[in-house]
């Protein structure tokens, strides 16, 4: 991924949030999403405009990963694998 200087800095567990919360929201496996991503395609359905509005709003995407929901899901993660 482009280091964009206008994104916060994401910790691998911010991004592996994201990626399940995502994943989870569109019905594929966080591989396969991740997968996809990392070629450079978006799964059907994507509206990139409002992904790209987010990832270029550092105030939006810190907001989103401080919601209550990326809480509680990134403490469910954490206690599913500790």
């Amino acid at each position: 991924m482009k280091n964009n200087s206008n994104m916060p800095n994401l910790s691998q567990g911010q991004i592996d949030l994201l990626l399940r919360m995502a994943s989870q929201k569109m019905g594929v496996a966080p591989d396969k999403l991740k997968a996809q991503l990392q070629r450079g395609e978006l799964p059907q359905g994507v509206n990139t405009a409002n992904v790209q509005q987010i990832l270029n709003d550092p105030k939006r995407l810190e907001e989103l990963l401080n919601s209550d929901r990326a809480k509680r899901t990134l403490q469910s993660l954490m206690n599913n694998n500790g």
